[in-house]
This record gives C-alpha cells, sequence and structure tokens, in this order.
C-alpha cells in the first residue's frame, strides 16, 4: 500500500509543480507535457535509485528520505502557482504553508533539510540577481520563510538527544578539509556512477524526452528561442547547481560516520540529475527549434513515434526487470514468513536462546541491509532479538545447520 501511495501522490504533485511552470511561459499542450514530464520525472527516480527496495519499500527510509522529496514537489508548485496568481503581492496562506511544508518535511532527516536548504539558497539567490521587480519581493519574502523553518527544522535535529546517541557509534569526525575532499569525490563519483550503471536509460529518457516534446511542440513565447550562446550558458550553470545539490545532500552523513552514504540516500542525488536531465533536454529542445523554426510533416511524425517510444518504452524495459525478480520476491516472502512463525513459536515456549536459518533468497542483502547472522552482538541480531523478547537470537547458515558440530552436538 505504501509504494503505491508514494508513487501515485509524487507523480500527482511532480505533474502540478510542471504544470505551473509550463504556464509562466505559455507553452502549448501544458497539461500533456506535464502529465509526460512528471511521470518521467517520477519514474527515472526509482528506476535509476542504487536501491529501490530501500527507497520504495521499506518505511524506515521512504519516511525520512522519500516523502520529503514528494513535499519539495508540491512546495515548488505551490511557489510558482503563488507568483503567477498573485504578481506583486503575497496571499495571507502562503507564508503559512511555506513555513508548514519546510519545517515538517526538513525535520523528517537531516540529509532532506541540507538539500532543501541549498534549493532554497540557489533559489533565492537566484531571485535576487536575475527576478524582474514585479516577482522578486514576494518571491524573496516567501524563500526566506522557507529558509528560516528550514534552519529551525535543522537545530532541531542536531539538538535532539538520539542523533547524540546515534553520533557516539561512529568514530570523531573527520577535520572539515578532508570531509570536503571526500563529499566532492563521492559527489563526482557518484554522477557518474549514476549515468553509466545506476540509470543510464533512465538519464538518457530524461533528457531524450524534453528535448524532443520541446522542439516538436513550438513555443509561444519567442523569449524562449534560445540562442547557441544563451544554450552553452545554462548547460554550464545547472551543471554546477546540480553538482551543488548532491554535494549538500552527501556532506551532513559523511560528516557524521566519515564514510559514504547507505543506499537510500542517494534518492535525492538522483533527483538532482533527473531534473538536471530533463532541463538539459529542454534548453537543447529550445535551442534546436531556434535554428529550425517550421518543422517539416515527416519531421513531425518521426518526433511524435519517438516521443510514444519513450513515453513507453522506457517503463516497459524497467517493468520486466522488475518482474523478472517476482520469483526472488516470493521466495523470500515465504521463508521470512516460516522463519518468523518459527522463531515465535520458540519464543512462545519459553525459549530465550534461539538459533535459527539464514534465508537461501534474503533480499535484506540485495536491499544493502545487514541480515541476521551467527553473531550474537551484531546490531541486527540485537534488535531482532529486543523484537521477539528473547535474550539472543542468531542465524546460521543452512550448512552450519546441517552440520552438528556447528551447533555444539558432539
Amino acid at each position: 500500500m505504501l509504494p503505491a501511495l508514494v508513487l501515485v501522490t509524487w507523480t500527482a504533485a511532480a505533474v502540478w509543480a510542471i504544470y505551473q511552470i509550463l504556464l509562466v511561459f505559455r507553452l502549448p499542450q501544458p497539461r500533456f507535457m506535464a502529465l509526460a514530464l512528471g511521470a518521467l520525472v517520477v519514474f527515472a527516480v526509482f528506476d535509476g535509485t542504487p536501491s529501490r527496495i530501500q527507497s520504495l519499500y521499506w518505511m524506515g527510509a521512504v519516511i525520512p528520505y522519500t516523502i520529503p522529496l514528494i513535499a519539495l514537489s508540491f512546495l515548488a508548485g505551490y511557489f510558482v502557482y503563488t507568483l503567477r496568481r498573485s504578481p506583486g503581492r503575497i496571499p495571507p496562506a502562503a507564508p503559512v504553508v511555506f513555513a508548514v511544508v519546510t519545517f515538517f518535511a526538513g525535520g523528517l532527516s537531516e540529509v532532506y533539510v541540507a538539500f532543501q536548504i541549498a534549493i532554497l539558497g540557489l533559489t533565492f539567490l537566484g531571485f535576487l540577481l536575475f527576478a524582474p521587480p514585479t516577482i522578486k519581493r514576494p518571491a524573496l519574502a516567501l524563500l526566506a520563510v522557507g529558509l528560516v523553518c528550514s534552519l529551525a527544522a535543522m537545530f532541531i535535529i542536531l539538538a535532539a538527544p538520539g542523533n547524540a546517541n546515534r553520533r557516539a557509534q561512529f568514530p570523531d569526525p573527520l577535520p572539515l578539509p578532508v570531509v570536503a575532499w571526500r563529499t566532492l569525490y563521492i559527489t563526482f563519483s557518484y554522477a557518474a556512477t549514476a549515468a553509466g550503471l545506476f540509470s543510464p536509460v533512465a538519464i538518457i529518457v530524461s533528457a531524450l524526452l524534453p528535448m524532443l516534446l520541446f522542439y516538436r511542440l513550438h513555443p509561444l513565447d519567442s523569449r524562449l528561442r534560445l540562442s547557441p550562446r544563451a544554450v552553452r550558458r545554462l548547460l554550464v550553470l545547472s551543471a554546477a547547481i546540480t553538482f551543488i545539490l548532491i554535494a549538500a545532500c552527501l556532506a551532513p552523513p559523511i560528516y557524521a560516520t566519515s564514510v559514504a552514504p547507505a543506499a537510500r540516500v542517494y534518492i535525492m542525488p538522483q533527483l538532482a540529475l533527473v531534473g538536471a536531465a530533463v532541463f538539459w533536454g529542454s534548453v537543447m529542445g529550445l535551442g534546436a527549434r531556434r535554428r529550425q523554426p517550421v518543422i517539416k510533416p515527416r519531421a513531425q511524425i518521426i518526433t511524435g513515434v519517438v516521443i510514444a517510444a519513450l513515453l513507453v518504452g522506457g517503463p516497459l524495459l524497467a517493468a520486466g526487470q522488475i518482474l523478472a525478480e517476482l520469483p526472488d520476491y516470493r521466495a523470500f516472502a515465504a521463508e521470512w514468513d516460516s522463519r518468523d512463525q518459527a522463531i515465535r513459536a520458540d519464543a512462545s515456549g519459553g525459549e530465550k536462546h534461539i538459533v535459527t536459518t539464514m534465508l537461501q533468497v534474503d533480499l535484506t542483502i540485495r536491499a544493502g541491509l545487514e541480515p541476521l547472522g551467527p553473531e550474537t552482538e551484531k546490531g541486527m541480531n540485537v534488535c531482532a532479538a529486543r523484537y521477539y523478547g528473547v535474550e539472543t537470537l542468531t542465524a546460521r547458515t543452512l550448512l552450519q545447520m546441517g552440520d552438528k558440530s556447528a551447533l555444539g552436538d558432539t
């Protein structure tokens, strides 16, 4: 239920946000383009995230890392909607909405609040330097509210006693220059790995589809017919912004743990990469349209066919890969349920030191999480023992369970 709710809600928020942006620039067929691009963003993020299991199915990762991105999409749409419907002034409800969304979403995780602060800060700087006077004042006021509430959320997170307890489990923080160097290195590494390994199809489709859409659908506003020089500048600027946003996500966990972040964290850098790809494709499509104002009928047919293929082909390819994994998911669920029942039966019978088996198909390992193992002091074993109400809970391999000497029965 939770994965379906996340997908539907995020898609709706993304479509609405993109629709508001398209209306500002008076682009044709805004509903179709918003639906196509909104669905594309959500598909590409989950298709390319390093651990779909963590980012979509595991509640412990969905709440702090995925759900805030839904709030961010809504906030982006509401920001543009407010400026579009009320130019030159701020509706009374707008600061309240900004304050509530940025504060509560920012409070879900320290990684997201850093991401949110980076986005709001860069947007504030952009409006300060380039926005026309009619919208500059209300835009800056709303962004300032969001920044203040985000900083308040970060302060509460840092002051929470639970964070101090978690921090004590890791080595002392590295010097800031070392943290900065590791952040730069991991940021570059992730961008290259995501584009080349995790999500090449997602990144390619994210750039190619908007490029064809903006090329084929002639913009009504001539200001969007970008010159080659403007295209180059926008591509370089967006690349720099994307790098800053990815680094903002990765720096807090690197500082806190001194190692690369867990897989669930990378859904935010993946959103930054997908957003950059969509922007690059849109800019290149507008630039290409400027050089060729009139599209021949044959070119219209070809681009229409390619657009349809991209809308259908990428999701179908991803669906095929997921369907191929279904037997493993079923086997994992059956094994897990069987082991859970056996542990509960032993615990109900008064057993305090339970030995169970490791699973043959363990998606815990595939998800990048720690499985039950033979060491009683391991974190997952300790948590599982508390969950079942026993003193110790260990899991031996199937070979060990078949070898009585491994259990001490000699």
